[in-house]
């Protein structure tokens, strides 16, 4: 067969043709390959999430990635040859061997939906369906948008390798669920890494990206059941898998885990998420210290106390447990509630700002010891009037009574408020909450004037964090070191401070331990008063708006709040019966079989302290007739102070008739002998309503030769013996002053003496102010001499 021979002018077009069309094609070429896929677009940054998981590796939540979705990168070794497969089989059976574009399906595309009359099918290739997922993901749906895919595609074949393609494509193609590559999809559907994956599963996975909506396994199952079998019945026609594998995976059961439901632990994963928000470099696991099994204990115990707490009108509550050691978070538990919507359960009340009440008394004792106090110094609890800014300030307890001469012990224990408030008067408010940022509370920022001596009764406002914190501080010796919530040192080794000395730290904590200093306010065998010791205070805001109890112990520190987010008052419930059960019951969680004192591990006294039993009325060393004694842990300096002091105890002989001292001029029938306390005078009506004792200062008039000195005309009311104050260097030394006060038996003017020389002489209300001097001083009152002397301590 010949050819007719093509005219000149025919033969001249088509050469032409050829040439335009080569030079076009090179042309094309010459600019996919003179612009470069941009490799930053291929950073997995955008679609890793962060996973936040607990101490032992379970998982609280997952941050989702800047694209809003569940990702976690892995490399593609990293992922099962299986997936591989399937994915290649079911999304592009010619991915290996083209350059990006597949010609054969384009041209397959075009008449099926040409048939069709409508677009059934498409033809993008992995290499395009990447290009869509980092470089063109908000680009239309145009012809052009299509035609950029097949340039870009190409480039990308240029720019990587095709295993690179494909651990790109892996990580980036949606699962539905908000899941991101095939690691979260693994992760989220079968517990399990991409690694592990089954070749059932790999096909049931490789079926969904084609419509993520569409095929999605929680609402949709049997279809996407229908679409592995779909593409395992191809792998074997293709002879991708052989018989015998095929059969395998269409009888292995599909083990599909349940939608993720409820959050764990969500007030500590809302903070952990803030944090990790706010970071400029996302990590892709955030490790945690809270233990997921304490954090549910505890949760539980919140959600148990729910129906008690409603009766007295406290609806929510919050709690948090440190380890004592690490100060690391164990359990955060931020409401009863996440989800009850009504009584606001999505706030947190671990980081909420509530007032603390008597919480931060220990740091006021503690602020007392460490200028130099004593645990032996006798604390007045009488009506006492305190000058501030807006007045005259007149503390009450809590049982609206007054208890005469306590111990620390006592004040401590039973929380009573006149002491506090007087002691952190004597040793100055700036000094007082100096100790309290010290320890943590980072939220008092008000100026000291602001807060006055009620600081000591918690007239601040605080977080629960905070507190737990200062507590766990104790617990570490008077160290404080920011509470922990990440595992490891992410921002180098915790800053440390000192908060109060060893030796305070470990006596305040055996004060708080002790549940007869606790008796005297709240009685014996309280909801505190565990077989084991346990270091525990409470707290009550004004209008009982708020309450508290924190409790340490060598392991762990619990503190907790109950009350109401919106503010309401709850009906008259104390810390004591309203957030101290709540500690309890966490501390049998912790120390389930904990049934005898020495099953809980209890701190090492500090060296130098000597245990030495004092008379609680007068603080000295206890003598054979002090009737009321206690166990006192003190410093040699504070040992050595009370050497020559004696207890005021004495067997006084008393007239019958009238209780005053007897001499040898009454009959023998007429005398008792009672054993008898000396008290200072500001003691006096305390003792005789509550039925102390006292040693008269009056001779019986019928008995004329007794040996005794004649009734005091005056009497010195404060300061107190043994007294001490503190000056403060930051303030200005005119308003740093001691009130004196006396009585006088006679209504006539009385002098104050300090150090024998007179200060004042003053007629009725007896009061006069001597500027503090640092030193020891003999402060007196008489009328022309020295007759009462009290001898008291400046620093």
């Amino acid at each position: 067969m010949t050819f007719p021979r093509l005219p000149r002018r025919v033969k001249l077009a088509l050469a032409w043709m050829v040439g335009v069309g080569s030079a076009l094609v090179l042309a094309f070429m010459l600019w996919v390959v003179a612009v470069p896929f941009p490799r930053e677009a291929l950073a997995p940054g955008a679609t890793a999430s962060t996973v936040v998981v607990d101490r032992g590796g379970r998982l609280l939540r997952e941050v989702l990635s800047d694209a809003e979705g569940r990702g976690r990168w892995v490399p593609l070794a990293d992922i099962a040859p299986d997936l591989v497969l399937a994915t290649v089989q079911a999304e592009d059976k010619r991915f290996w061997d083209h350059a990006g574009v597949d010609g054969v399906a384009i041209a397959r595309s075009l008449g099926v939906n040409a048939a069709a009359g409508r677009a059934v099918t498409g033809a993008s290739t992995i290499t395009q369906q990447t290009v869509k997922l980092t470089l063109m993901a908000d680009a239309p749906r145009s012809l052009g948008t299509k035609v950029m895919e097949a340039v870009w595609a190409l480039r990308l074949e240029l720019a990587c390798s095709k295993e690179e393609i494909l651990e790109q494509y892996l990580n980036r193609v949606p699962y539905g669920n908000q899941l991101q590559g095939a690691e979260a999809a693994a992760l989220m559907y079968f517990g399990k890494p991409a690694a592990h994956l089954s070749l059932a599963e790999a096909a049931f996975l490789a079926g969904i990206p084609r419509s993520p909506t569409t095929l999605n396994p929680y609402r949709r199952l049997a279809d996407v059941v229908a679409r592995q079998r779909e593409i395992l019945d191809t792998m074997r026609e293709r002879g991708a898998i052989t018989e015998e594998r095929w059969a395998r995976a269409v009888a292995e059961p599909l083990q599909l885990l349940p939608r993720r439901g409820e959050l764990r632990a969500p007030h500590f994963g809302a903070m952990v998420e803030r944090a990790v928000m706010a970071r400029a470099e996302r990590p892709r696991t955030v490790a945690t210290t809270l233990d997921l099994a304490v954090q549910d204990d505890v949760a539980a115990v919140l959600a148990r106390k729910d129906g008690d707490a409603a009766e007295r009108g406290g609806f929510q509550a919050a709690a948090v447990v440190l380890d004592t050691r690490t100060a690391e978070v164990r359990a955060w538990v931020g409401s009863r509630d996440f989800q009850d919507a009504a009584a606001l359960g999505q706030n947190d009340g671990v980081l909420a700002l509530r007032q603390p009440g008597s919480t931060l008394k220990p740091f006021v004792y503690g602020t007392y010891l460490d200028l130099g106090g004593s645990v032996a110094d006798v604390l007045a609890d009488v009506p006492t009037e305190v000058p501030t800014e807006d007045g005259v300030y007149r503390p009450q307890n809590y049982d609206r009574r007054f208890h005469g001469p306590v111990t620390m012990r006592t004040a401590l224990g039973s929380s009573l408020n006149v002491p506090a408030v007087v002691t952190a008067e004597k040793v100055g408010v700036e000094r007082v909450l100096a100790t309290l940022h010290r320890a943590g509370f980072d939220s008092l920022t008000e100026s000291p004037d602001h807060y006055g001596p009620g600081l000591a009764l918690g007239n601040g406002e605080v977080r629960l964090i905070e507190l737990a914190g200062a507590y766990a501080a104790l617990g570490r010796g008077g160290e404080w070191r920011a509470p922990r919530w990440e595992r490891g040192d992410p921002e180098g080794a915790p800053e440390t401070r000192r908060v109060v000395s060893p030796e305070t730290a470990w006596r305040l904590l055996d004060m708080l331990s002790d549940d007869e200093a606790r008796a005297l306010g709240f009685g014996h065998d309280g909801p505190l008063a565990l077989p084991y010791r346990v270091a525990a205070k409470t707290g009550t805001s004004s209008d009982f708006r708020d309450n508290w109890a924190v409790a340490v112990t060598p392991d762990y520190t619990v503190a907790v709040w109950v009350g109401n987010f919106d503010g309401r008052p709850m009906n008259h419930v104390s810390g004591s019966v309203g957030a101290a059960p709540t500690v309890r019951q966490i501390l049998q969680t912790l120390y389930p079989r904990a049934a005898r004192p020495g099953d809980v591990r209890w701190f090492e006294p500090p060296p130098g302290l000597e245990s030495v039993t004092l008379c609680r009325l007068t603080g000295a060393v206890a003598g054979p007739l002090c009737p009321g004694r206690g166990r006192e842990w003190l410093t040699l300096e504070e040992r050595a102070e009370l050497d020559g002091i004696g207890d005021g105890w004495r067997e006084s002989a008393l007239d019958r008739q009238n209780g005053l001292l007897a001499g040898p001029g009454c009959a023998k029938a007429e005398v008792e002998r009672r054993r008898t306390v000396t008290l200072p005078a500001i003691y006096a009506d305390w003792a005789r309503e509550a039925g102390v004792p006292t040693t008269p200062t009056e001779a019986s008039p019928r008995c004329p030769e007794v040996e005794s000195r004649a009734a005091a005309p005056a009497r010195l009311l404060y300061p107190l013996p043994r007294d001490r104050y503190f000056i403060d260097p930051t303030r200005p030394r005119e308003r740093q002053v001691l009130t004196l006060r006396a009585a006088s038996a006679d209504g006539r003017p009385v002098t104050f003496f300090v150090d024998g020389a007179p200060v004042a002489t003053v007629s009725a209300p007896y009061r006069a102010e001597w500027p503090l001097e640092a030193g020891r001083h003999e402060v007196a009152v008489g009328r022309d001499a020295p007759e009462e002397v009290a001898v008291i301590h400046v620093q």
